[in-house]
């Protein structure tokens, strides 16, 4: 529990650290309804119980180089695509958005109750709320519903060259949808100097790892948050985060 005679305050320009509390919904409301679907967004951002400030979700690069919303490296946690697809570990890099859009993302999930709701439909039973997003629609919803007033936390799943590619369709759309300045971005896989400048969103960085700090011209530790917030590029696994 924080001590509010303990809480320190920062003087910096960094648009991430503020005087209040912004709400976060994490993977975008999963949990209350299947994570990072557009039933969870919508429960979110329409449901009177709920004022959420950021949205925090993961992306995925299918094979036909789309941005799709899943936080796990495949995608057999939360969807049918064993029984679709007929094999374990389905990559969302292995499949076309359409092969994707026939998934059911809501079939493991579990209420707080044990229930599994939607665990029996498949095909055209499932509704559009439960089929796989695609990060210019969640976006384009977003921005209507919200009016410009959500931030965004995101992060690309994928690694090597498939991740900077992804990097590089995301901050088109960012530019493309002018929100660029709402959105904290973030890859565990950028791992070198080198990768990091290669990527066209290294303004809006943060990356595993503490070296890239003094590279990238910081001179911050890693228990340092103000020097951190100053850098633009924000460090993963600094403690004071955890």
């Amino acid at each position: 529990r924080s001590e509010p005679s303990q809480i320190e305050t920062y003087k910096t320009d960094n648009a991430y650290i503020i005087d209040g509390t912004d709400i976060s919904g994490h993977r975008s409301g999963g949990g209350i309804e299947p994570e990072e679907t557009m039933m969870a967004f919508k429960n979110c951002a329409e449901n009177p119980n709920f004022d959420i400030d950021v949205f925090e979700f993961d992306l995925h690069i299918t094979k036909d180089k789309q941005l799709v919303l899943l936080h796990d490296n495949t995608l057999d946690r939360t969807s049918d695509s064993e029984e679709v697809f007929g094999e374990k570990k389905v990559r969302p890099e292995d499949k076309t958005y359409a092969e994707l859009r026939t998934l059911n993302m809501g079939a493991k999930f579990e209420t707080e109750d044990g229930e599994t709701p939607y665990a029996d439909l498949s095909k055209d039973e499932v509704p559009e709320e439960l089929k796989i997003l695609k990060l210019n629609d969640i976006l384009d919803y977003l921005i209507e519903q919200g009016g410009g007033k959500y931030k965004y936390i995101i992060e690309i799943k994928n690694s090597g060259d498939l991740g900077k590619e992804g990097v590089d369709i995301l901050y088109s759309v960012l530019q493309e949808k002018g929100i660029i300045d709402k959105v904290v971005f973030g890859t565990e896989f950028l791992c070198s100097f080198d990768d990091l400048v290669s990527c066209t969103l290294s303004p809006c960085i943060y990356v595993a790892g503490g070296e890239l700090l003094a590279e990238a011209g910081c001179s911050a530790g890693l228990d340092d948050i103000n020097d951190v917030a100053q850098c633009r590029i924000y460090v993963r696994r600094i403690p004071v985060f955890e």
